[in-house]
């Protein structure tokens, strides 16, 4: 069941669209209001939302929407957002859940993927005190910590 703008209840389950970002409404509403129609040009404004839409969902710790949005766009979980942070660097730092890292941990991701700053998640978590999430990264093959530079 959904909600109408007036508040009421209404059956959704009729509605077997799966969410895709190629077809999602809001990029599209951004492409008009950029005055782009190309199909390069959407796309490009698609995978500049991505990462900030899976980002934001992995730090409310939403796992049932992150899974949403990721099975339902086949969204690269390794696309990182203006500061080169992927959700896995999310997860690991903003509070992260321990289920979110176990999701995200089990997807092809790179678990030693350095942000902007040169630190991975494994560097994140260990900061952070997150014991549980770095016993979550360690086991599953994360090894850098930092660049060296």
């Amino acid at each position: 069941m959904g909600k109408n703008l007036r508040g009421e209840l209404t059956d959704i389950s009729h509605m077997k669209e799966k969410f895709s970002l190629t077809n999602n409404k809001m990029v599209m509403a951004i492409a008009k209001t950029l005055q782009v129609e190309t199909f390069e040009d959407i796309k490009e404004i698609n995978d500049t939302i991505t990462p900030v839409l899976i980002n934001s969902i992995t730090a409310t710790g939403n796992l049932e929407l992150l899974k949403k949005l990721h099975q339902s766009s086949d969204a690269d979980l390794n696309k990182v957002d203006y500061m080169g942070r992927s959700a896995l660097h999310i997860a690991s730092s903003m509070g992260g859940s321990v289920e979110i890292m176990e999701y995200l941990s089990s997807q092809p991701i790179n678990l030693d993927q350095l942000d902007a700053q040169g630190r991975s998640a494994l560097y994140t978590a260990i900061n952070a005190g997150r014991d549980d999430l770095v016993a979550i990264l360690v086991k599953k093959g994360a090894t850098a910590v930092a660049s060296e530079s």
